[in-house]
């Protein structure tokens, strides 16, 4: 969990990377049964990927769904 903090605290807005320490914080968030943290994590990643064909947008939108 600490690396997905790290590349959080690091990385911009704009930056896929920050896309994908939002997904993989959600992935934490949710396997520690945190269901509202991870959905929010992950629907911060989708709103920093702006374009929708990135590979990170539709992994983020397939954990999403899983939460649901």
């Amino acid at each position: 969990m600490q690396r997905a903090v790290d590349l959080y605290e690091k990385c911009s807005p704009n930056d896929s990377r920050f896309a994908a320490a939002l997904n993989n914080l959600a992935s934490m968030y949710g396997s520690m049964g945190d269901t509202a943290k991870a959905r929010e994590c992950y629907q911060k990643a989708l709103e920093a990927l702006k374009n929708h064909e990135h590979p990170y947008r539709k992994v983020t939108q397939n954990n999403l769904a899983t939460l649901e």
